[in-house]
């Protein structure tokens, strides 16, 4: 990733947990995590951004211990810690752990985030354009996220469609964090477009055609039709 061009990178070390079910022996799978992002650590050096996502897998009590067993390795945010159905316990673990909490991906209006707005509960804003309300819906939502005097950094865990259309708000939000790119996930994600996503740098360019700035590749689409699947990670807590 960082041969690529990322001056930054994200890790989901903690999934094998689930505060609701842990036990004794479930501490092990909280080391194991660390372990993980200690690993990624050594590997990229001190220089890099590591995001943790922690998938609203832990309460308040596991999200401390979490995160001062991370400390020495310098997370640089601590993203979905707790449920973020009540934003004023979102808001006392930021409080408790002194580090930037990362969240509020999953929610799809400015109702939804009002618990989390109210409650000064989330340093940076990860809003994903697929639920927010696309272009109009994320503008709309980070001016109040610009008046709190907080960061934009999207969730993009997609295709080139909402890459672009997320591109398109970054590039004209003062307050953006970063993009979240997942660039190799998807071995035909390339082809899937005209664009060129590559990175220079940590950037890349706004494409400037008319509209999003972007075509598809319908020969490759038609090629590799939607096939439903089982639901991944369906263990995942109160977003």
């Amino acid at each position: 990733m960082i041969d690529r061009g990322f001056t930054g990178i994200k890790c989901a070390p903690f999934d094998d947990f689930t505060w609701q079910t842990a036990d004794k022996d479930s501490y092990k799978y909280l080391e194991r995590g660390v372990e993980r992002f200690r690993a990624i650590r050594n590997a990229v050096g001190d220089d890099i951004q590591i995001r943790v996502d922690n998938h609203w897998r832990f309460n308040y009590d596991f999200s401390i211990e979490v995160a001062n067993m991370l400390r020495e390795l310098n997370p640089y945010w601590f993203e979905a810690p707790v449920s973020e159905k009540d934003g004023n316990e979102v808001y006392k673990v930021r409080q408790a752990i002194g580090m930037k909490v990362a969240g509020a991906e999953m929610q799809f209006n400015l109702g939804s985030l009002t618990t989390l707005f109210n409650n000064d509960a989330l340093d940076i804003y990860m809003f994903d354009i697929k639920y927010i309300g696309g272009v109009t819906g994320m503008l709309k939502a980070n001016e109040k996220v610009k008046l709190l005097g907080k960061k934009l950094s999207p969730h993009n865990m997609t295709g080139p469609v909402a890459t672009v259309a997320s591109l398109h708000v970054c590039a004209i939000s003062d307050n953006l964090d970063s993009l979240e790119y997942h660039l190799i996930e998807n071995p035909i994600i390339k082809q899937l477009s005209d664009i060129d996503l590559t990175l220079k740098d940590g950037k890349v360019s706004v494409p400037s055609k008319p509209g999003l700035g972007i075509d598809l590749n319908m020969d490759v689409i038609e090629s590799n039709p939607y096939k439903p699947t089982v639901a991944f990670r369906a263990n995942m807590l109160g977003a």
